[in-house]
């Protein structure tokens, strides 16, 4: 093969095969839980997605916890079950259809009587 058909074949590849890296840094989420709670109780934080059990965590008070997903899609559901004192709480904090397109950044801030959550397209 003539250098300059070797140079075409590479150009060719080059546009046809974006490098994966580029590629893979935007896809993905980011969630992250922040305990905002008054009188600065311990947040406990048991987690399930919609296939396994991912744990408890403990959010010290004005600290925060999360997590990545590397390939959100539009059937992703995690789930966080929240504890505090004598107060106990179920929300939905990465659901698919709902949360892409919405944020990749998805910042919850946990406050005694709601969640607030904060979305951002660039991380801080």
């Amino acid at each position: 093969m003539g250098s300059s058909i070797k140079l075409s074949v590479i150009f060719v590849m080059i546009l046809a095969f974006p490098q994966a890296g580029s590629a893979d840094r935007r896809i993905y989420a980011k969630v992250k839980m922040f305990n905002a709670l008054p009188d600065r109780p311990l947040l406990t934080v048991y987690g399930k997605s919609r296939s396994e059990d991912l744990g408890t965590h403990e959010i010290l008070p004005g600290s925060e916890w999360g997590f990545q997903l590397p390939h959100p899609d539009v059937t992703m559901l995690h789930f966080r079950s929240f504890e505090w004192l004598d107060t106990s709480h179920t929300f939905p904090v990465y659901v698919g259809s709902r949360d892409i397109g919405r944020c990749r950044y998805c910042d919850w801030h946990l406050l005694p009587t709601y969640w607030s959550m904060f979305k951002r397209d660039v991380d801080p």
